[in-house]
C-alpha cells in the first residue's frame, strides 16, 4: 500500500513537471504601465509586462508587451508562430481594474509568418475606460 502511494506521488510530480504547471499569480499593480498577464501559464507582471499563452509547442505564444492605461486605450502583444507555415491569428484580451473586475474586452487580428514573431495593438472595445485599466490579460489566440 505504501509503495503504491509513493508511486502515485512520484507520478503526480513528474506529470506536473512535464506539463509546465505554474501557479496563478495575481499581485497588485501600479497604474504606471499597468499589470500584464496572459492565460496559459497564468503569470502576471507589471510595467512592460510578462506572461504568455501557448501550452503546447505547436500553439502560438502571446506575450503582453505593454498594457492599456490612462491615455493609451490599447495593449501591445507579441505573437510567436510556432509552426513553419504562415498563419493569421485573432488575439482576445480582457482589460481589468485593480480589483480584477472586467473593465472591457478587445481583440485584434495579426498575420505571422512561419517561425516568426509579430506585434499587434489590441484596442479596447470601450476606449473611454482606459484610465480604469490596471491589468491586461490575453484570453486566447485563435
Amino acid at each position: 500500500m505504501r509503495r503504491g502511494l509513493r508511486f502515485s506521488a512520484v507520478l503526480m510530480v513528474v506529470l506536473v513537471a512535464l506539463t509546465g504547471f505554474k501557479s496563478k499569480s495575481r499581485g497588485s499593480h501600479g497604474r504606471d504601465g499597468g499589470g500584464c498577464s496572459s492565460s496559459g501559464s497564468h503569470q502576471s507582471g507589471s510595467g512592460s509586462g510578462s506572461g504568455s499563452t501557448g501550452a503546447s509547442s505547436k500553439e502560438p505564444k502571446a506575450t503582453v508587451v505593454s498594457c492599456a492605461g490612462r491615455g493609451n486605450p490599447a495593449a501591445k502583444v507579441k505573437v510567436r508562430n510556432r509552426v513553419g507555415s504562415s498563419a493569421e491569428y485573432v488575439v482576445h484580451m480582457n482589460f481589468e481594474d485593480k480589483t480584477g473586475r472586467a473593465v472591457t474586452v478587445g481583440s485584434a487580428k495579426v498575420h505571422v509568418s512561419g517561425w516568426e514573431t509579430a506585434t499587434v495593438q489590441v484596442p479596447m472595445d470601450e476606449p473611454g475606460s482606459a484610465a480604469d485599466v490596471a491589468r491586461c490579460e490575453v484570453v486566447s489566440v485563435l
